[in-house]
């Protein structure tokens, strides 16, 4: 593994690797947040294909890749909204890759509160990208539906708080090694 572990001055217990920078690394630019869900590593995205996936997309987008943990007994978005304003302060703009419990309540946290720190969101492995696209997002969001009857994809919303889901026919399982790519286009699209 080649990831760099991050000191934390956001939270103690937060975990933080450095799973691809840019070349250059003055600052600023656009930061993706890959946070696990309660009881996930952040060294979880450290392995396989995946872990090569990000850096790839680190290197070719010019941005900086971090995967982030909070401890299992830390639950619902709120923490992960302080880490994610903490981390905001580092970047221009702020994606976070959100799976499982966490990508399914993030969207309504944010929802309620009137500082939005983060910019994209992207939803995978979760009911949250199986329901209706939501014309009423509150920043830019891609849910990536996997195990879907048909393939396709749907957008609504303005640009700039645009949901879009993508369905694809594969299982979630099948699909996390090809996140980094699903990422990337989304990053060119938008």
């Amino acid at each position: 593994v080649r990831a760099r572990p991050l000191r934390s001055t956001i939270d103690p217990d937060l975990e933080l690797v450095e799973l691809g920078a840019p070349e250059d690394e003055a600052g600023g630019g656009t930061l993706v947040l890959l946070a696990a869900p309660p009881g996930g590593s952040a060294l979880d995205f450290c392995a396989g294909s995946a872990s090569d996936g990000w850096r790839a997309l680190a290197s070719r987008e010019g941005v900086r890749v971090v995967g982030g943990s909070l401890p299992a007994t830390t639950r619902g978005p709120a923490p992960w909204l302080s880490v994610c304003e903490a981390l905001r302060a580092e970047c221009d703009e702020l994606l976070v890759v959100a799976t499982g419990e966490l990508a399914l309540l993030l969207p309504g946290e944010m929802a309620r509160r009137d500082a939005r720190p983060i910019d994209g969101l992207v939803l995978f492995e979760t009911p949250a990208a199986r329901g209706a696209a939501d014309p009423e997002a509150v920043c830019r969001t891609l849910a990536i539906e996997g195990g879907a009857a048909e393939a396709g994809e749907e957008l609504a919303g303005p640009p700039q708080t645009r949901w879009r889901r993508r369905s694809l026919r594969e299982p979630d399982l099948a699909l996390r090694d090809r996140l980094p790519h699903f990422v990337s286009s989304w990053l060119k699209g938008e």
